[in-house]
């Protein structure tokens, strides 16, 4: 079965007429097809993409695509290859390496299956790199080191398992985009040593170990290192050399093993958006200098061992989106957390007292969800639903006045 276009396409007239079609300057050959979100479906037939030997750029991107011809990987004058949110199958072809002059290739959300071919190491200009969420699996090969050239690699959701070659870091100096998360990789630290370039990591959802210290070097922007084994005290970030804090951007370190107390550099990371340090083993400890974190957009400490009382200079974080603090030893008072940005908010499970502030019970309804169950708050209940107390009261006390609380009423009505 052929590849199915839309009926409303219009092919028709001189091929190189076509839209999405571009030829030289001749009027020969086709350089350049772009057909992205076209609802093309079927399998590409043998003897019509294949055929285009002058072809530099192809974007089939965004259809229903679920096969490629045989002649398919011929295409040796290809620089650019977009077949993303497909619905591709099979394996990846061995002879992949016959594009050495590809530079881009993106093949994410298809349903690629098997191994990434060692062949791969034949594209020695590549430069960038999107296997992301398909079925691959088996090791990272050897190849992929190979590829001096890239900047950008992307091989996330994927089931990808087993070490990083050895030497990656060092290989791809260039590289500043690397996303493993996902997979079942096994690996240390260390494996990243020598990506002087990189300000893009996330390996999230693997089994990364060993010293955490060792990853803060370089430009680094976006870190997520959070579902791994990580481990160590993550104060001693502090004495890297290369690392600086000012470029900081996005930090989730969640869900490892690591211990100690915070960064107490922390408060230098001022351009910081996201901030998630939750269930971790960190010794007790209080707030950090929030307040020196006026961008931030998140802050995740849930079960994080903070003691003390929630700093009054937290209001300060106007841009704060995600506040969540449960899981803790905090006590004392809230503190009026305002602002208008505040979309969630989670202090559930503290030792929090008094009441809840009334100018931020104002601020609950604009809330996307909040959370003050498993403390000693009072606050009055009349103005949320039985649904709402259920779920974000528990444990709380009705604390309204005998005229706002209309249960009361209803009380005495009944035994009237």
């Amino acid at each position: 079965m052929g590849l199915n276009p839309p009926k409303d396409y219009g092919f028709s007239g001189a091929f190189c007429e076509w839209r999405g079609v571009f030829c030289d300057d001749k009027g020969e050959n086709v350089v350049r097809l772009e057909a992205s979100g076209l609802g093309l479906s079927g399998v590409i037939p043998d003897t019509t993409v294949g055929k285009l030997i002058k072809l530099e750029t192809l974007d089939l991107s965004n259809n229903r695509i679920t096969g490629l011809p045989s002649d398919f990987w011929s295409l040796g004058s290809l620089k650019k290859l977009n077949l993303s949110h497909n619905q591709i199958t099979g394996s990846l072809s061995s002879n992949m390496g016959n594009f050495g002059r590809l530079q881009s290739l993106d093949l994410s959300f298809n349903n690629f299956s098997g191994s990434i071919p060692e062949a791969i190491s034949s594209l020695s200009s590549l430069q960038v790199l999107n296997l992301s969420h398909n079925g691959l699996e088996s090791v990272i090969p050897m190849g992929i080191a190979q590829c001096r050239s890239l900047v950008s690699v992307d091989l996330s959701e994927n089931s990808l398992n087993g070490s990083l070659p050895n030497g990656f870091g060092a290989a791809l100096s260039q590289l500043k985009f690397l996303s493993l998360s996902g997979n079942e990789i096994v690996g240390r630290a260390s494996d990243f040593t020598g990506m002087k370039s990189i300000s893009y990591l996330h390996i999230s959802g693997n089994q990364f170990k060993g010293s955490v210290v060792e990853v803060f070097e370089g430009p680094l922007e976006v870190i997520d290192l959070s579902r791994n084994q990580f481990q160590g005290h993550i104060a001693q970030v502090n004495f890297s050399s290369t690392f600086k804090w000012s470029n900081l951007l996005y930090l989730d370190l969640s869900e490892n093993q690591l211990s100690g107390e915070f960064f107490t550099d922390l408060s230098h990371a001022q351009s910081l958006k996201h901030l998630n340090l939750a269930y971790n083993r960190f010794t007790k400890q209080q707030f950090f200098q929030v307040d020196m974190l006026t961008n931030l957009e998140y802050l995740n400490l849930s079960g994080t061992n903070l003691i003390g009382q929630i700093p009054s200079n937290i209001s300060s974080l106007v841009s704060l989106r995600m506040l969540d603090l449960s899981k803790n030893h905090l006590s004392n008072h809230i503190p009026p957390i305002l602002g208008k940005n505040l979309k969630v908010l989670d202090l559930s499970s503290n030792n929090l007292t008094g009441d809840i502030p009334l100018m931020l019970i104002g601020e609950l309804h604009g809330m996307e969800s909040f959370n003050f169950s498993y403390n000693n708050l009072s606050f009055c209940a009349s103005q949320f639903s039985r649904e709402t107390l259920q779920a974000a009261f528990i444990g709380s006390v009705n604390s309204c006045p005998i005229a706002a609380n209309p249960d009361f009423f209803k009380r005495k009505s009944s035994k009237a």
